[in-house]
């Protein structure tokens, strides 16, 4: 079966058996950004794409509190928050995403279903992590803040969520293909905003087809 695999710089549609996950956790070539992206092609036929359009990032406000600086991450432990999100059946992609200000501060970001973590955004450096997971299962996630180190006991921070409809079709955002390729070659795919667009980031999923195959395609962000 086609699949799309690539580093994080680049998007590639190769044949495999199966995908390999990058660092984080997602398929390789399952994100891209800048509404673009490269193909390198497992096979030489006709291509056509669609786009679901773009879903904005929802972004909540949100205050932690903490006793310590520092310490080991756990779910009920000191200078975390869990924010509660459900996706539905039929779901292209969750984002989650935090954000701060605060250089005093770095957050790390921990994502959970039925109690058991799938994905964690961890760096040392800064408090803007993300996860992102490609076709999640439905149900019941956690999104976890932890203060990894904090400036001040209260802890003001943002959480974004982007939950992605597969079949959604918002009519702001068109896909350019090239209108055939060759296997092993290389070609862009573009994402065009329709319209005026907001002043945040967003989301979209893309899908590809040769013939009478459809390809599962990419979680692309406008920025």
């Amino acid at each position: 079966m086609s699949v799309l695999r690539s580093s994080r710089s680049s998007v590639s549609c190769v044949q495999d058996q199966g995908a390999r996950p990058d660092d984080t956790g997602i398929e390789f070539g399952r994100t891209g950004g800048q509404g673009r992206g490269s193909l390198e092609p497992g096979f030489t036929g006709p291509l056509t794409g669609r786009t679901t359009g773009y879903t904005p990032v929802t972004w909540t406000d949100k205050k932690l509190t903490t006793s310590v600086s520092g310490g080991v991450f756990s779910p009920a432990g000191v200078g975390t928050q869990g924010t509660r999100i459900v996706i539905p059946p039929g779901t292209a992609g969750l984002i989650v995403q935090t954000a701060s200000d605060d250089p005093g501060t770095n957050l790390d970001l921990y994502l959970y279903k039925d109690g058991k973590l799938i994905d964690r955004s961890w760096a040392s450096w800064h408090s803007n992590e993300r996860s992102v997971r490609f076709f999640p299962e439905p149900g019941i996630y956690t999104a976890y803040v932890h203060a990894r180190s904090a400036a001040s006991p209260t802890i003001p921070y943002q959480l974004g969520v982007t939950v992605v409809p597969k079949n959604a079709n918002r009519h702001n955002a068109t896909l350019t293909t090239p209108s055939s390729v060759q296997r092993g070659g290389f070609s862009q795919v573009t994402l065009n905003p329709v319209g005026p667009q907001p002043d945040v980031e967003q989301w979209t999923y893309t899908e590809f087809r040769t013939g009478r195959t459809s390809i599962p395609g990419l979680l692309i962000s406008s920025r």
